[in-house]
């Protein structure tokens, strides 16, 4: 979905150790605990 703030393009991605939350050049992993 977008940002609420900015508009840009949030995309959750599966990554090696989970998922990794992508917005814009900004990457944030997401622990499998939240899950």
């Amino acid at each position: 979905g977008k940002h609420p703030q900015d508009g840009n393009p949030v995309e959750l991605k599966v990554a090696t150790r989970g998922y990794s939350i992508w917005h814009g050049s900004k990457i944030a992993p997401v622990p499998k605990v939240l899950l």
